[in-house]
């Protein structure tokens, strides 16, 4: 460690300048190597600061007003954490030396849940407003949505009560400072306000000194122009600086995950831009069953009076998500978990794309079809997937024909409902894979009338397929009375995951053979087997699930249903009981028996 001993001199080992570092640095604390590159980076540019220069004083000061503020769970004075005092003398001590502006305009920390992220949020946002603003100046709380912004706002509010109540009464009555529910304001009009990415225009305002930006892994692609115009206004403000502090998501359209991915190969190369500082703690999938790695996701684990409160807090969480992993490793691990590499997506990208086909041929060797249709309960989309089982030598095939009904009631309009799931129904209309369900038509609203029409013609189209109907008992009872007029047998199938295990695991295992084939336009169905993730219980069964609610996989859910009987039938048999003397027995067997048999 010599090689920061003049560091050490200068500042002091234990001071809040070097601490946290040195101890990551020295092995004292476990870390992910992202962690340690920062630190590493840290305490480099310390001994060579020449563009950029630390400004001691101004560390000095984001400390001591954190720790006037007093924590909200317990009334006492807040002391932040080693890794907190790092968070905050990074973002204000660093500075350029020519303007003295911030260094870093843009800071990404990202963190496992519960980990005292809110706290430091409110505390940068509150000293940076007073004590950094120029005249006329916006400094904003932002995240996804109202629920989200509410905790930092709540927050800065029990700060600014707090400080009433002391000194500083004094410099909130020079300010000229109004507080109401809205924002916070001086005389000067320096101004912090929250935003949505829901509810708010950002195309007005020029944040200064600082932008907050809460829970970025929620933003998705069509909050992109949201981001955007916060950017846009910043351009010319030396002085801003936006800094986001978020936990990983398992959703991977998240606009986080590059952000993520870029900096963290920049900083392991050592090439990260002198204008951003990355601060990553992280575990990976590996560390699902290692709680004494998972410190290095959860830095609160390092306080010791915390660390039984925490441990015990995660392992119930990990306990609770047994059947959604991926939920666990995200949100208290911190770990993103990209398609195609973890056990828990149900398809990779190449095993879809190998299913893919220009164009589907029903093969002439499927002979009948298994109609699996999957309804919606909440007003969303709605599927009719049929599915051809077949075989080519001893191998299983599935051709899978999906159609998907798809409401606006709710989005208001086509166009918006495309934006929001991320889906061009537009064109799988087109093509032929949906039924757009517009104002005109029944206000927007599914009709399972409409369903069971297009059941019954396909039906009716394709005379030579012999079909069976697979739903849901708990369907629309209108839907099965209707069905029950087909020239069609129907079989309920219970969306439990002991029913679904095996048709989930078949259909899976013909994906990843190659054995499955549907048309590459078919949209729709290409995203619900992007979205799907799977898990497991204690007993090994597995059921597909979606990474978010707003994610669509309802093709893949019907498609389901179609194998459950489907997968029986390619092997010539059956999953009806029969008490019958031919119970179990193929039509061959059955054949042959008659055939034995003498009168």
């Amino acid at each position: 460690m010599s090689k920061y001993q003049p560091l050490i001199d200068i500042y002091g080992r234990d001071s809040d300048v070097l601490r946290y570092s040195l101890d990551v640095i020295e092995g004292k604390i476990l870390s992910a190597e992202t962690l340690y590159k920062a630190c590493e980076r840290h305490l480099d540019d310390l001994l060579n600061q020449d563009e950029y220069y630390f400004d001691e004083k101004r560390a000095k000061g984001i400390i001591k007003f954190a720790k006037i503020t007093k924590d909200t769970t317990t009334g006492k004075p807040f002391t932040p954490s080693d890794f907190q005092v790092f968070w905050l003398i990074s973002i204000v001590g660093w500075r350029v030396k020519a303007t003295q502006a911030p260094r870093f305009k843009n800071v990404l920390i990202t963190c496992a849940r519960s980990n005292g992220k809110t706290a430091i949020e409110a505390i940068l946002v509150f000293y940076s407003w007073l004590f950094d603003t120029d005249v006329n100046s916006v400094s904003g709380v932002v995240s996804i949505d109202e629920t989200h912004v509410k905790m930092c706002w709540l927050y800065l509010h029990s700060i600014y009560n707090q400080l009433l109540d002391s000194d500083f009464k004094i410099l909130f009555d020079e300010l000229g400072v109004n507080v109401n529910q809205l924002e916070f304001k001086t005389k000067q009009q320096n101004i912090i306000r929250k935003f949505s990415a829901q509810s708010s225009n950002m195309d007005s305002y020029h944040m200064s000194p600082l932008v907050l930006i809460d829970e970025y892994a929620m933003f998705l692609p069509r909050n992109q122009d949201f981001l955007n115009s916060i950017d846009s206004g910043m351009i010319l403000k030396q002085n801003s600086q936006k800094v986001i502090i978020s936990t990983a998501s398992v959703n991977n359209d998240s606009l986080m995950l590059p952000t993520y991915k870029r900096y963290k190969n920049q900083i392991l190369n050592g090439t990260l831009d002198d204008r951003v500082l990355f601060v990553c703690y992280e575990n990976t999938t590996e560390d699902y069953d290692k709680p004494e790695t998972w410190i290095k996701s959860n830095p609160l684990l390092a306080e010791p009076h915390l660390f039984d409160t925490l441990m015990t807090g995660l392992n119930v969480a990990k306990n609770s998500l047994s059947d959604n992993q991926q939920e666990f490793i995200a949100k208290n691990l911190n770990s993103w978990i990209l398609n195609g590499k973890s056990t828990d997506d149900y398809l990779t990208t190449q095993q879809i794309e190998n299913a893919q086909e220009d164009k589907l041929i029903i093969p002439k060797e499927a002979k009948k079809a298994f109609i699996g249709v999957d309804l919606s309960f909440s007003g969303d989309n709605s599927s009719v997937s049929v599915v051809y089982p077949y075989r080519v030598g001893s191998k299983s095939h599935y051709a899978i024909d999906n159609h998907s009904f798809i409401p606006t009631a709710y989005a208001g309009s086509i166009q918006k409902k495309e934006q929001q799931d991320e889906i061009n129904y537009s064109q799988a209309q087109s093509d032929g894979y949906a039924t757009i369900i517009g104002e005109n038509n029944g206000g927007g609203v599914i009709d399972v009338q409409d369903i069971y029409n297009y059941i019954r013609e396909y039906i009716e189209t394709h005379q030579d397929i012999e079909f069976m109907v697979l739903y849901d008992p708990w369907a629309s009872e209108i839907l099965i009375n209707n069905l029950e007029k087909l020239d069609a047998p129907l079989l309920p199938v219970k969306q439990t995951m002991n029913i679904l295990s095996n048709p989930t695991t078949e259909l899976r295992n013909a994906f990843i053979k190659g054995n499955v084939h549907y048309d590459k336009r078919d949209l729709i169905l290409t995203k619900a087997l992007t979205n799907a993730i799977l898990y497991s219980n204690n007993q090994g069964m597995v059921k597909v699930n979606k990474r978010k609610y707003v994610d669509k996989i309802d093709p893949l859910d019907a498609t389901i249903n179609g194998v459950f009987e489907g997968m029986y039938h390619v092997l010539g048999m059956t999953s009806v009981k029969d008490d019958s003397f031919f119970a179990n027995m193929s039509q061959d067997e059955i054949n042959e028996y008659y055939k034995q048999y003498t009168f």
